[in-house]
């Protein structure tokens, strides 16, 4: 059996879009309390001032600026060791069948197909699925769906998004077979 035959991924759903806080949400929510805060001097969600005290910090740039939320990621110096974490080397399509066929739905294994590509064995309902990973930059893309910065952020997801396959059931990543060991 040739190694380039791959199941294809279709059907990508867009991914949810995220929940943002306004200025005066992240406002009310990072403020501490203090020993002059009470229920009396704080005023009530419902109530008129409360929603002047919306208005007011939502609509001055001054206080936009002052109140903007900044969220930065660390970035990681060895995330290319991090992913030959996640991939098996010592396994071939076959081999990875013959581990997957007893195992239960969504069971899955991650292999490394060499440099910038590796391949996802997955246990579906007619049988064992091998979809290739493969790597665009700094980015990792499922077959043809979206870009992930790393395989582990893609087996994230889809243990929480249905991974659509053609000709298959649309399945959820379950458990992972890799081993974890830096090779």
């Amino acid at each position: 059996m040739e190694e380039d035959h791959y199941d294809t991924p279709w059907e990508f759903l867009a991914r949810p879009t995220s929940v943002r806080l306004s200025n005066a949400e992240a406002v009310f929510a990072k403020r501490p309390s203090t020993a002059s805060d009470s229920p009396q001097d704080s005023p009530l969600p419902h109530s008129p001032s409360f929603s002047n005290r919306l208005v007011h910090i939502g609509n001055s740039p001054l206080e936009s600026k002052r109140h903007s939320l900044r969220v930065e990621r660390p970035r990681r110096a060895d995330s290319r060791n991090e992913e030959e974490m996640l991939l098996e080397r010592n396994i071939d399509r076959v081999g990875a069948e013959k581990l997957l066929e007893s195992r239960g739905l969504g069971d899955f294994l991650l292999r490394s197909r060499g440099e910038g590509s590796a391949a996802l064995s997955l246990r579906g309902a007619t049988g064992v699925l091998h979809i290739k990973l493969e790597r665009r930059g700094d980015k990792w893309v499922i077959g043809e769906g979206p870009c992930f910065r790393s395989i582990s952020s893609a087996v994230h997801y889809y243990r929480r998004h249905p991974l659509p396959i053609r000709g298959s059931d649309h399945l959820l990543l379950n458990a992972s077979l890799t081993n974890t060991v830096r090779l």
